[in-house]
This record gives C-alpha cells, structure tokens and sequence, in this order.
C-alpha cells in the first residue's frame, strides 16, 4: 500500500519517535487494517478494536507467533523463549518453564537460594576483590 494523501514515512518517522502513541493515526484514512513496510518487515496497523479483535481473537492461529529477529536468533541459537517462533521447540520449552517455575517448585528452590546466597557472600568477605561472577560459585561463567 503506498502511502499518498499527504503522509511521508519522514512524518510517520518522526512521529514515532515524537509521540508513539499517535504515530499512526493518520492511517485511519486507509482502513481498520492496513500495512507498511518498514525495514526488512511488514508493519500491520489496526486502527480499530473491531479489527484488533478479529485478527488477534478470531485468527489467533495464524497471528501467535512472534517476528523474527535474526540477531538475537543468531547469539541465541533460537532458543529465546519470548521471542521464539510459536511452534514444536516453543511448546517444548515453555511447557518446562512452567513445570519447574510453578509456585510449588519454587517453594521449594528458596532454601536452596538461601545457602546459595549466604556462600557467596561469605565468598565475597573472605576475598572481596573476587568478583561474583569470576569466583569459584560460577565456574560455568
């Protein structure tokens, strides 16, 4: 969709970081749903609760997954869960995520970080110029 009527990507630019919030109210004029493309990605605006309500609601399926960020995937290999594409490993890793960061099990994680936390900062008397990170409680760092 181009943009014509007097909208430049100069002035939705400058509004986004103006005012994001009004940054595209001027595409009213172009419907309850229309696109831009922006980058390397479509950008998809939907101008009303109707349309907002149709495409995250009632076509859940097809808009619940997340864009794709290259570098991240890049450093992370994929495996970022808010960020990963909605299908087989995210289902994999977000059912473990809520396995073992239930209220329950974290209950009973907290003496576990107690003694952990009472280690390193006795770590941190003894030798103060150890830095957290650098000391023999992280070696996996």
């Amino acid at each position: 969709m181009g943009l014509t009527q007097g909208i430049s990507p100069i002035t939705i630019a400058f509004a986004c970081v103006a005012a994001p919030h009004f940054a595209f109210t001027a595409l009213k004029a172009y419907g309850d749903i229309c696109s831009l493309k922006i980058g390397y990605g479509t950008v998809v605006v939907l101008n009303s609760i109707e349309a907002a309500h149709h495409v995250l609601v009632a076509c859940n399926a097809a808009t619940a997954s997340r864009p794709d960020m290259y570098i991240l995937n890049y450093i992370t290999s994929g495996y970022f869960l808010p960020f990963m594409k909605n299908d087989l490993n995210w289902r994999i890793m977000r059912k473990a995520v809520l396995e073992t960061m239930n209220s329950k099990v974290v209950d009973q994680h907290k003496p576990i970080q107690a003694a952990e936390s009472a280690q390193l900062m006795y770590d941190l008397l003894v030798d103060p110029k150890v830095p957290p990170l650098g000391s023999p409680r992280f070696p996996h760092v």
